[in-house]
């Protein structure tokens, strides 16, 4: 069930580079129908009898990448970089497959020579502030829960004083062709007897049943199940389903009323008070999870299911397994908010009512370099149990416990701990708190290190690994940005910064230029890219219901004029229903495209400019026509 949701962007955007050149008829095949355990038996065929030695690799590489098998990930990806020593996909694979799989001074080792390979890849230089997680020390303890088996088991439920849980351990049924494991099957923990049993259904599932909820008087359970397609019996969307308790046996399930076609829809998440309803699917993109939340119409029904916002879902990564802790506090796991690649975090992000809040990642040891999913907690994060693979590099995932404790650090272990910086403040604008104000924070003269949103109420909280100086820049829309040169010297042990920044508002009719609105060349799409500084000004129009903007694409000089007038028209009104499509009334928002007629430097028709230069002309701006 895991497996399904976690064909995780990272993965596919590598090896999607190598789609289309068949190499080996039948793994590719498995391959492409994510039956990876299938395709490694198949590839490993293939390269016995010396075919494509890289290609094969790779492939294999891929398929234990994708099934959380990261040590024989590393392996075949280090045999493959011995053939081809410079292929940077595979450089960055293998870097992460040895993070993933704890090798911390490997992967320190060889970012190194990558770094000094690629001094100009700002994505390979910004791999180094991956390992920067919660320094906070012992915030928490985990440990194995006590009814883990040598398989995979995943996702626990509260059930009055019992667990359920998935897992595929030992249950009679075939193999998953994607996992090579049991499909999964519900178990009970009792937490008084500690015993385990199969949780007592009148349905069965031919294959994965899992990722359960139920409702706060334990009378209603929604899960997860796979549906054969009559067409391909190779493929088995997952659908959820509905099953109400009678006599202590769960009765015949039901299909849950929103669950979409053609589509997997999967982890459901119920409020105790059982007014909200949150699920993961593909729905938008096949294979790459975004989450959806549906709203109580009455006693039987619920609202059409609703994406959660942007700054949620994320366009290159997943995000999977929800599970509300309160009414209002949402759990849930993304590989897209972090660094993409290394595997699922743990976030929340609280409801109230009408918007979902930015998400916050939970502390480590919640979050490890593995992939951490599926939590749950009935005292607010105090203890409760989730599920990881971190302890595992073969990709089995087990289910842990947590509390909170507070532990004095000794002081040897403090005189040697590695410096470390905490940068915190807060941010303002005309002396009221700015909420979700953009903290970007570089080294004096090197590249951006971190970037962060601060909390509702404009506070930021980042650590950093320890640097002399620091250039901390401060944006929000309808404010003027602020930078500041931040000189910090030399540090043992751990120090704090506190900043106050208090943002000048943009004066009436002067224009705000939105930054990192990109498009491909040529085109009006909006990229990917772009949609966080949208959102930026989606929060701001939320915020002052009552102002109304004009949105306006600028070009640069090259082209033709008509040409680049009317691109910018397009542009500007890409973006302007991109807003609309999230709730902001049409009549707030003039889209205007200036094409090359408001240039902002000397670089006019025939004039030889750098590019550079150019790419100060090509903008999208903000002027707030009436308040």
């Amino acid at each position: 069930m895991k497996k399904l949701a976690l064909s995780i962007s990272y993965f596919l955007l590598m090896l999607l580079i190598s789609k289309g050149h068949a190499q080996c008829t039948k793994g590719d095949k498995a391959f492409e129908l994510l039956q990876y355990q299938v395709a490694i038996q198949e590839y490993t065929k293939c390269l016995k009898k010396k075919e494509n030695a890289s290609y094969l690799l790779e492939r294999m590489g891929d398929c234990y990448y994708a099934l959380g098998n990261t040590a024989m990930a590393v392996t075949h990806y280090k045999n493959l970089l011995e053939i081809d020593s410079k292929n940077n996909t595979v450089q960055i694979k293998y870097a992460n497959a040895l993070l993933r799989n704890g090798n911390q001074d490997d992967y320190n080792q060889y970012l190194g020579v990558l770094m000094a390979m690629y001094p100009e890849n700002i994505a390979i230089q910004q791999m180094k502030y991956a390992m920067n997680s919660s320094m906070e020390d012992h915030t928490y303890e985990v440990g194995l829960a006590p009814f883990n088996s040598a398989s995979a088991d995943f996702s626990p439920a509260f059930l009055g004083h019992s667990l359920v849980f998935s897992s595929s351990r030992n249950n009679g049924k075939q193999q998953d062709k994607f996992t090579g494991d049991n499909f999964t099957d519900l178990y009970v923990f009792d937490t008084l007897t500690s015993s385990v049993e199969p949780l007592k259904t009148d349905f069965s599932a031919k294959y994965n049943l899992g990722a359960a909820v139920f409702s706060t008087d334990g009378k209603t359970m929604y899960f997860s199940s796979n549906i054969p397609i009559k067409a391909s019996k190779s493929t088995a969307f997952v659908q959820i389903y509905k099953s109400t308790l009678h006599q202590g046996i769960w009765s015949e399930a039901q299909l849950f009323s929103h669950n979409f076609v053609d589509a997997n829809s999967m982890h459901p998440a119920i409020n105790p008070k059982g007014d909200v309803f949150v699920f993961s699917s593909d729905n938008e993109v096949l294979y790459r999870m975004d989450l959806y939340y549906c709203t109580r119409k009455n006693a039987t029904s619920w609202s059409q299911p609703m994406l959660l916002p942007d700054h949620i879902n994320t366009k290159k990564g997943n995000e999977v397994f929800p599970t509300f802790i309160n009414d209002s506090t949402l759990i849930f796991s993304s590989d897209g908010l972090g660094h993409l690649g290394f595997g699922l975090d743990l976030y929340k992000t609280i409801w109230n009512g009408k918007q979902w809040s930015r998400p916050q990642r939970l502390d480590d040891p919640l979050n490890s370099y593995g992939d951490d999913f599926g939590l749950i907690s009935k005292d607010d994060l105090q203890s409760g149990y989730f599920t990881s693979n971190r302890d595992d590099y073969t990709g089995h995932e087990s289910i842990y416990s947590f509390h909170r404790v507070v532990v004095e650090v000794p002081k040897q272990e403090a005189e040697n701990r590695v410096p470390i910086l905490i940068v915190a403040g807060a941010v303002k604008g005309d002396g009221q708190p700015l909420p979700y104000a953009r903290i970007s924070i570089a080294e004096a003269s090197g590249p951006v290190i971190q970037e962060i949103d601060a909390d509702s109420l404009g506070r930021f909280d980042i650590q950093l690994s320890h640097y002399p100086e620091l250039k901390i820049h401060v944006s929000a829309l309808g404010y003027q940005d602020e930078q500041r040169q931040v000189w910090i010297g030399s540090i043992s042990d751990t120090a704090r910064i506190s900043l106050a920044f208090d943002l000048i508002p943009v004066a009436d009719d002067e224009a705000m230029v939105l930054n990192n609105i990109y498009y491909d060349f040529d085109s009006w799409d909006i990229l990917p890219e772009a949609t966080k500084e949208l959102d930026k000004l989606l929060s701001f129009l939320i915020e002052h219901p009552t102002i109304h903007v004009e949105l306006s694409s600028h070009t640069d000089a090259r082209g033709n004029d008509r040409y680049n007038q009317i691109l910018s028209q397009k542009r500007a009104d890409a973006a302007r229903q991109y807003l609309l499509k999230q709730g902001i009334e049409a009549v707030r928002i003039q889209a205007v495209g200036y094409g090359e007629s408001r240039l902002m430097n000397h670089c006019s028709n025939g004039i030889q400019c750098s590019e550079e230069e150019h790419a100060q002309n090509r903008r999208t701006e903000i002027r707030i026509i009436r308040l």
